[in-house]
């Protein structure tokens, strides 16, 4: 509701019952979100001011850049042009992910039965057109495996899950294996791969929830999961095992 002033409040009712149980009135109580609120709007005006000037800058960025590379006769000036298309495709993708974020953050949780073979392959396949040169390896077991779970955030998850294995591999060639059983009434989704250790500062950010100078995470590919996990009232584990395993628990 709104205030008077301005302000906004949440409100929550409950009866007021004797110890026979019979009705004897009622409380109503009041919150006051209005600068929680205001801080919500503000990030919102943030994040599309962010998205839109990143995307056109970063589009002009390019295309000069491109064609800069194309008519240079120096070959040094040409991979330094080249340099300068990579850092802002990288640039861009930040303003495609801040939107995923949004997605996830922004949607009510709508939990339905999930054929998860079906919604696992579908990214399996999907990700396999976009990086010919990557192997993804997926199975599902039982194949006719179902949880309830918000499909939309699961599939933004299983979608990180593979890109950041990919992105981040060591190699021109990477190798993903991606899993899915059940146990004791859960399901564990795991991801492997060949690359480094994922840097345990970077999980400890995670955990702390809070990006600080001496502990910055590297990529917001990490933090999406992370969301998405939480949205999904899940858990996450990362082992090492000659690759990461990131683990995740519905």
């Amino acid at each position: 509701v709104d205030g008077e002033g301005g302000g906004t409040f949440a409100v929550s009712y409950s009866p007021l019952t004797d110890p026979g149980g019979d009705a004897v009135g009622s409380m109503v109580v009041l919150y006051d979100v209005t600068e929680e609120r205001q801080r919500g709007q503000q990030l919102a005006v943030l994040n599309r001011v962010l998205r839109h000037n990143l995307r056109n800058e970063t589009t002009v960025i390019s295309g000069f850049a491109d064609v800069l590379q194309v008519n240079v006769d120096d070959p040094e000036q040409a991979t330094q042009a080249g340099k300068i298309i990579a850092a802002s495709d990288r640039l861009n993708a930040i303003a495609t992910k801040v939107r995923g974020f949004e997605d996830v953050q922004g949607r009510a949780y709508q939990p339905e039965s999930v054929a998860l073979e079906s919604l696992v392959g579908d990214v399996a396949g999907r990700y396999a057109e976009t990086h010919e040169a990557a192997t993804i390896d997926w199975s599902v077991e039982p194949p006719d495996l179902r949880v309830r779970t918000d499909p939309v955030i699961c599939s933004v998850l299983l979608e990180h899950l593979v890109e950041n294995s990919i992105v981040h591999a060591d190699g021109s060639a990477p190798v993903v294996q991606l899993t899915v059983t059940a146990a004791g009434g859960d399901v564990h989704i795991a991801i492997r791969d060949e690359n480094e250790r994922i840097p345990a500062d970077e999980i400890q950010t995670l955990r702390s929830g809070e990006e600080t100078p001496l502990r910055h995470g590297q990529g917001i590919g990490l933090w999406l999961v992370y969301w998405a996990v939480r949205k999904l009232h899940g858990d996450i584990d990362f082992a090492y095992d000659d690759g990461n395993v990131v683990t995740v628990t519905l």
